[in-house]
């Protein structure tokens, strides 16, 4: 594969890049939806990648756990 600037850019490289761009679009995506500040979780995802998907994947479980106590509560 070719970059833009003419040099040669190996495959494993740009899956990479693929699977990071992935993990930022869908945290921010699914994040947005489930009202967890999509900003800070894009932030955090294009900092760290996969790792971030993990951390937001984790956090999203505790929430999700919290809310639904605190429906069974009411």
């Amino acid at each position: 594969m070719v970059g833009a600037l003419g040099w040669a850019i190996p495959g494993w490289v740009a899956a990479w890049g693929i699977v990071w761009l992935a993990c930022i679009i869908w945290v921010a995506i699914d994040a947005g939806k489930r009202g967890i500040s999509p900003v800070f979780w894009a932030l955090v995802t294009l900092i760290s990648g996969p790792l971030g998907l993990v951390a937001y994947g984790i956090v999203r479980e505790l929430v999700g756990k919290g809310r639904s106590t605190s429906l069974q509560k009411e």
